[in-house]
């Protein structure tokens, strides 16, 4: 196996109103909010290779690797 995936996300989304029909949603939201490596699992598992169980990479799935901050607009009528 290898090491565990810590990860906190968060969204902040606000409704504005303009008008009595048309509002702004103004948003973000950030994925790995703390910014905690995420290790990958170790990609050579050959017991006769000398760098048997060595962790070389950060994983890079969506939330899982580094800090990601997106920020958005919305007209909803």
């Amino acid at each position: 196996m290898g090491p565990g995936t810590d990860v906190v996300s968060i969204s902040l989304i606000k409704n504005v109103n303009l008008t009595e029909r048309l509002k702004l949603q103004i948003g973000a939201q950030v994925a790995n909010l703390l910014n905690h490596p995420n290790y990958a699992p170790p990609s050579n598992l050959n017991l006769s290779n000398p760098g048997f169980g060595q962790i070389t990479s950060m994983q890079s799935a969506e939330g899982a690797g580094p800090r990601q901050i997106q920020l958005t607009g919305r007209f909803v009528f």
